[in-house]
């Protein structure tokens, strides 16, 4: 009973690391995507740009 406790808590925790990182990784990414448009579209007008209109 005790070895199956352990690997399930094990497991939790692994799970909530998982989600944890999925969660930060996807923060991060909202944050630096206009940050990113941003300095890509500080370089230069672009075609793309054009296109979107």
């Amino acid at each position: 009973l005790a070895l199956a406790l352990a690997l399930a808590l094990a497991l939790a925790l692994a799970l909530a690391l998982a989600l944890a990182l999925a969660l930060a990784l996807a923060l991060a990414a909202i944050l630096a995507l206009p940050v990113l448009s941003a300095t890509i579209n500080s370089q230069g007008p672009q075609p793309l740009r054009n296109l979107e209109r």
